[in-house]
């Protein structure tokens, strides 16, 4: 269904909405597929009715869409206070500690085989976020001889499949082992420190992005 007119995004209450809506089909994620829930079960769980739904989303995919991007831009803003190495490595923790605790949705997004889909979606806007990041860098001054869009995918593509293994293996070891080797293992393309004039090799901040 298409929409009329498109809500101002920036009034409090469409916010809510949208919010609310995107609440309502996360929490529904840890009980069923994707594939098994409609947009009546969307708004009865929401106590909204359809048309305020297609107000603002035309479908549950759109709604899907935007909470992704919703989880991975509040999880950038909270990742960009972090100070130094340690800090970012402890927000790892408190990240793969999340995915513990949510860990039926994570499931649905990340290892539900019967809906590539989903993994895909989390996939492209990860790599998004990442390369909107490196942009920022870009304008501060950094440089790097890798095209943005292959450093983005790259480590949405190894952030994920690392994500996807913890869950797959049932956690066979902690979180904070996990974030360790994240960090070891992107070491070797931390930025140059500052004043060195010569090309950057340079790594996003990286975390997965996610709620």
């Amino acid at each position: 269904m298409l929409r009329n007119s498109f809500p101002n995004p920036e009034d409090p209450r469409v916010k809510r909405t949208q919010k609310l809506l995107w609440e309502t089909l996360r929490a529904l994620l840890e009980v069923r597929s994707f594939e098994e829930i409609s947009v009546t079960d969307i708004c009865t769980e929401a106590t909204i009715n359809r048309t305020t739904f297609y107000k603002h989303f035309e479908s549950k995919y759109e709604l899907l869409s935007y909470g992704i991007k919703f989880d991975q831009e509040t999880a950038r803003r909270k990742h960009c206070q972090a100070k130094n190495a340690e800090e970012r490595e402890q927000e790892l923790v408190q990240l793969f500690e999340r995915i513990t605790s949510d860990y039926h949705y994570y499931e649905r997004l990340l290892v539900d085989k019967e809906n590539q889909m989903l993994s895909t979606l989390l996939r492209r806007q990860t790599a998004e976020v990442i390369e909107a990041q490196l942009v920022e860098s870009q304008k501060s001054g950094r440089r790097f001889t890798v095209p943005l869009p292959i450093i983005g995918q790259f480590y949405a593509g190894a952030s994920l499949a690392l994500a996807t293994w913890w869950l797959e293996n049932q956690h066979t070891i902690s979180s904070e082992e996990l974030a360790h080797y994240w960090r070891y293992l992107c070491q070797g393309m931390e930025p140059l420190p500052d004043g060195d004039t010569e090309t950057e090799q340079s790594s996003p901040s990286t975390e997965l992005h996610m709620r």
